[in-house]
């Protein structure tokens, strides 16, 4: 039966009607939203599909993710902290490493020989020893020592993983965060990115590392193809990606320059305020970094907090919410995750540098950072940290014998502990910053060491270093050092020694300053 003229333009005209139609919806959703809808199935950027990571031990967390809070609720105080660290009236937990999410550095290294610390150490104590793995595995498969953490930190571990992986990224916000550059340190640049991750918390936002193809730490041959520390050395940051925040934008300062800056005034704004719904909030360096120590920065306001959605995780342990020791160990353990390529890497120059050496049961760890030779530096010598080791032995004779592991970037101090005659001195034969009596600021002098030897190598060998002290079983470091506190954020969670002796070399046992 033939259709009718008629009816062939009403049909002709409902499917105008329709393909206008969604194509006017697009067209709007690209205007707003800066993004395809999602119902079509193409997209202007690449498609990250990562899922949800499931645990087998998902049921028994569902307890404690009920202590967490809504992540926008915020408080518009700041307060600092005087609280001791490693108060033995806060609550610990006995720690395996596989609660973790996967890919977190929990794995220990070489099995170390099953020796006698002490002829009158008790059984027990032997029992309690670390089991070890093999620093040459290239998986991530993890160990099965029992040691205690901080509280809350597998809650809080995956608490973050799963903010930072949403299912989906496209009606996410996010923080768009340029990593510090080379006049900061490692360990400065690691702990920058904490405040950053913080914010993304409490604003309920996705942390993205912006991609910086000139970056000196990702400049070299480790790093080719790389343009951020998560995609050279470390596990992504989230699922999402800069290009995700920035839609059908390219990924450039000038776009990112559009959005507002993440700043107090930023973070502070009421959720009326029409500016709180942009979908980026941007962090340049070039902005950061020339007002990073000014009080009015929002570093230096949020790093003595805590992110607002543990605090009733923290007040059912009864810790205070403002202390930032806490956080600061989390954040750190949820950054620093080597990824296999990089674990790889640190199993080879292991056995190069370390000759295939193991750190033997009661080993100390001595970090010393560099410069300390500097006057306007120096709190204390070599001889100060050797003194905190004999301290750390007397104290604990059951524990802990008479060796160290060394880690440092000077060889003046290298020289003085290998001398030692009562001592077995342990350190890597990496290279080292050699004295020059032209450079007066130790960053001056690392800057310049790096720039000659290549930034990967010394941010690989300083990884290198890390991992090894992280198997002593007592610590000697000086906590106003960001690479100091890296050591201790890091044993204190993923690595289940929150329970083993540390001493600072200017306040002793006794911890109640933190610093920054």
């Amino acid at each position: 039966m033939a259709i009718s003229r008629s009816r062939k333009i009403m049909i002709t005209k409902a499917i105008a009607f329709v393909v206008g139609g969604t194509f006017a919806i697009f067209l709007l959703q690209l205007y707003y939203l800066e993004e395809p809808l999602q119902i079509l199935s193409f997209t202007l950027y690449p498609k990250v599909d990562l899922p949800m990571q499931v645990y087998a031990e998902e049921e028994l967390m569902q307890p404690t993710y009920l202590d967490l809070e809504d992540a926008r609720s915020r408080r518009l105080y700041f307060k600092g902290s005087n609280d001791t660290l490693w108060d033995p009236s806060f609550p610990t937990q006995e720690c395996e490493t596989r609660w973790f999410p996967e890919r977190h550095w929990t794995r220990q290294a070489e099995e170390a020989p099953q020796v006698e610390v002490r002829a009158n150490q008790t059984a027990d104590q032997t029992t309690n020893q670390t089991t070890t793995q093999s620093a040459n595995q290239t998986t991530n498969s993890t160990s099965n020592y029992k040691g205690t953490q901080l509280y809350g930190s597998v809650a809080a571990q995956h608490a973050i993983w799963r903010h930072q992986h949403p299912r989906t990224c496209h009606d996410k916000k996010f923080i768009v965060y340029e990593a510090l550059g080379p006049e900061h340190g490692i360990g400065t640049i690691l702990h920058a990115i904490g405040v950053a991750l913080q914010a993304a918390l409490n604003l309920d936002r996705i942390l993205v590392l912006y991609p910086q193809p000139n970056f000196e730490w990702v400049n070299g041959w480790f790093c080719q193809n790389s343009t951020s520390l998560d995609s050279c050395y470390l596990e992504p940051l989230s699922n999402c990606t800069a290009q995700h925040a920035f839609g059908n934008r390219s990924v450039d300062l000038d776009n990112m320059w559009r959005y507002s800056e993440l700043s107090l005034d930023t973070y502070y704004r009421n959720e009326s305020d029409w500016r709180f719904t942009e979908r980026v909030l941007g962090s340049s360096v070039r902005r950061v970094k020339k007002d990073f120590e000014e009080s009015a920065n929002i570093m230096q306001v949020l790093r003595g907090e805590t992110p607002h959605m543990f605090h009733s995780l923290l007040n059912k342990g009864n810790i205070s919410n403002d202390f930032y020791h806490w956080w600061r160990a989390q954040s750190i353990a949820y950054i620093v995750r080597p990824n296999s390529r990089f674990l790889h890497e640190l199993g080879l120059r292991r056995n190069f540098y370390f000759n295939k050496q193991v750190i033997e049961r009661g080993t100390i760890s001595v970090h010393i950072p560099y410069g300390n030779r500097w006057k306007e530096d120096r709190t204390a010598n070599n001889e100060a940290f050797l003194q905190a080791a004999e301290s750390l032995v007397n104290q604990y004779p059951n524990d802990l014998q008479r060796k160290i592991f060394l880690s440092t970037e000077d060889p003046e101090t290298v020289g003085f502990f290998s001398k030692l005659d009562n001592w077995k001195v342990q350190y890597t034969t990496v290279s080292r910053v050699a004295t020059d009596g032209n450079v007066t600021h130790p960053n001056l002098a690392l800057n310049n060491f790096a720039s000659r030897y290549g930034w990967d190598e010394e941010f690989i060998n300083s990884i290198l270093n890390l991992q090894i002290a992280l198997e002593c079983d007592g610590f000697v470091g000086q906590l106003s050092s960001n690479w100091n506190r890296l050591i201790d954020e890091l044993r204190s969670t993923v690595r289940c020694k929150y329970n083993q002796m540390y001493v600072d070399v200017v306040q002793g046992f006794n911890i109640s300053n933190y610093f920054w």
